[in-house]
């Protein structure tokens, strides 16, 4: 379990709950999330010796949200802060033995440290490679390059590019080269989204991704709906 903070009557209150709950014995390892305006003036670094595991900008969205709750709970088991998400690429290594060997090399765009060495593991278990990039500029990026990616899972909520922009990015990409004559194959993108509502279904389609998988993410479906598109990418 988790707890979001937040006072009702402004930043100070919201730190005197804060001490009330980490006095309180049943409640003191329990993980915190402190909610806080983006234009408040805020010592993350000083309120973090308090106990608060990790603080959300309001107004919170679900993605943000999720991703708040899923690295407060697992911070201790992989190491993780909040101050130190990552844009630099990993090379996942080559399957383990005894597993099958990937035909296909994904690239997954995801700013949540947590979140990418979840999907990471998830394609190395099903025998894929995969590249990591931490946000929708570095996939555009890396996409504009010559690659050998078969698929791409992209989150829709990230910093500097966001997945929905950088999917319009890349399809407009893949229409300039091939009105210049050049070889540019429709490169399945997969979202990745903390969202899972009909609405939010059609604004991953109309951006220009083929499918998409909620989070928390269901293994089996998430490596079902890439397998659905290898083999029959559209030239």
């Amino acid at each position: 379990a988790t707890i979001a903070a937040e006072g009702k009557d402004g930043l100070a209150d919201g730190l005197e709950l804060v001490w009330k709950i980490k006095e309180h014995e049943p409640l003191h390892t329990i993980p915190m999330i402190f909610l806080i305006p983006l234009t408040a003036d805020f010592d993350f670094a000083a309120v973090r010796q308090m106990g608060v595991n990790i603080h959300v900008g309001k107004p919170v969205y679900t993605s943000s949200l999720f991703d708040a709750v899923v690295t407060a709970l697992f911070e201790d088991e992989f190491g993780y802060r909040n101050e130190t998400k990552t844009g630099e690429n990993a090379l996942l290594p080559s399957p383990a033995p005894g597993q099958p060997a990937g035909s296909a090399r994904i690239l997954v765009a995801e700013d949540n440290r947590i979140n990418q060495i979840v999907v990471r593991d998830i394609l190395g278990q099903a025998g894929f490679e995969c590249q990591i990039v931490g946000n929708g500029q570095l996939a555009v990026e890396t996409l504009s390059q010559p690659h050998e990616f078969s698929a791409v899972l992209m989150d829709c909520q990230m910093p500097e590019m966001d997945g929905f922009e950088a999917t319009k990015t890349i399809r407009t990409q893949e229409m300039a080269r091939k009105a210049a004559g050049e070889k540019a194959s429709h490169i399945p993108i997969i979202a990745l989204t903390a969202n899972a509502t009909k609405g939010d279904e059609e604004k991953c389609l109309d951006a220009g991704m083929d499918a998409y998988c909620s989070k928390p993410i269901d293994p089996k479906k998430l490596i079902d709906t890439i397998e659905s598109f290898l083999g029959r990418r559209a030239n």
